[in-house]
């Protein structure tokens, strides 16, 4: 009788716990069905996160290339020299004038970054924001010799003090020998 209860007892223990690991198994499953079937839209709406901002890059390559041609443009196209990266241009104002021999020197040199929608300026964008205001802006000559002696002559206008400081090493100082 012992032996049949005991039996008994586990039989039912062991019927209880298929019955909890199955209901859980059954939850899991349910589960993962739920995610199988929301899956696809997930799919499609980073895809479309994707594209969108695809189409918001181009739209901003796009804007700084034609502004120059835009009726908007503040400057002379012509005066407009584009770099792309980091910033997208440096403009020589009044040098066309100069060109022409109308004047004998250019209003002021800009350096402009052209922005679509909200884009902010990037960090580096800022970094040189950041210098052009400090008056951390100078104008380099670089002068290579015949005889590979190249000189650097930097010219600088920090707080209306001009400061010049020239540098002088040879090329072949700069070439890597293997």
């Amino acid at each position: 009788m012992i032996i049949l209860t005991t039996a008994l007892i586990l039989s039912i223990i062991s019927n209880i716990i298929s019955y909890i690991l199955l209901n859980k198994d059954r939850k899991l499953s349910g589960k993962l069905n739920e995610e199988i079937k929301a899956f696809p839209k997930k799919i499609k709406d980073e895809v479309k996160t994707a594209l969108d901002k695809q189409r918001n890059v181009i739209k901003g390559q796009l804007s700084e290339q034609i502004y120059p041609l835009s009726k908007d443009c503040n400057w002379c196209a012509s005066e407009m020299v584009f770099l792309g990266n980091p910033v997208d241009y440096l403009v020589f104002k009044g040098m066309s004038s100069v060109m022409a021999g109308e004047k004998k020197e250019i209003d002021e040199i800009l350096i402009v970054d052209v922005k679509a929608g909200t884009a902010g300026l990037s960090t580096h964008q800022r970094r040189i924001r950041d210098a052009v205001k400090a008056g951390r802006v100078s104008f380099v000559t670089v002068r290579i010799g015949d005889d590979g002696k190249v000189t650097l002559k930097r010219e600088t206008n920090i707080n209306n003090n001009k400061k010049e400081l020239d540098v002088a090493h040879h090329l072949e100082d700069n070439i890597i020998h293997e």
